[in-house]
């Protein structure tokens, strides 16, 4: 049985160090405090009932189904549920900010750089049998097999094969 390891707090740090995250982290703090600074100077908050639904959704996303599942996510990164929220207030801030700064901004970029967003590429394959086809179809839905696998198993032509339907 292996023994204990206790890390610490130095441990950690020596760590970010050693794996040279210093710059990276750095930059996240300091667009953190920007973000913080320009939300404020814009009078944006974030009310509680959008902290809980940007909390929920951070759930959903990481799966984190029931509370027991919560728990040993906090666990597993060193947070205290404090910690979480100040984590879901963050993401909701930046978020009510990019609003606030673009939200009519984009529409009109969309119309000015619409060439660049007028193509489409599509990707096909042909299958004879109709419930084989369902079921391939199905299949991908639910992400049980990728169209690429789709793809090479089912063409028979080599050439359209090799380029994956296209």
């Amino acid at each position: 049985m292996s023994p204990a390891i206790t890390i610490t707090k130095d441990d950690i740090l020596e760590e970010v160090k050693l794996s040279c995250k210093i710059p990276e982290i750095i930059e996240a703090i300091t667009i953190r405090k920007l973000i913080a600074s320009a939300a404020a100077e814009a009078g944006i908050q974030v009310e509680t009932e959008e902290l809980q639904d940007a909390a929920d959704q951070f759930r959903i996303l990481s799966q984190l189904g029931s509370a027991e599942d919560t728990w040993a996510w906090l666990e597993k990164h060193g947070m205290t549920l404090d910690e979480f929220e100040t984590m879901v207030y963050n993401g909701a801030i930046y978020r009510k900010l990019a609003n606030h700064l673009f939200a009519d901004k984009v529409e009109s970029y969309f119309y000015e750089n619409q060439l660049d967003y007028a193509g489409v590429v599509m990707y096909e394959v042909i299958i004879d049998d109709e419930d084989l086809a369902m079921e391939v179809f199905y299949g991908i839905q639910e992400g049980e097999m990728s169209f690429y696998d789709v793809a090479h198993q089912y063409i028979q032509d080599k050439e359209l094969r090799r380029s994956g339907g296209y």
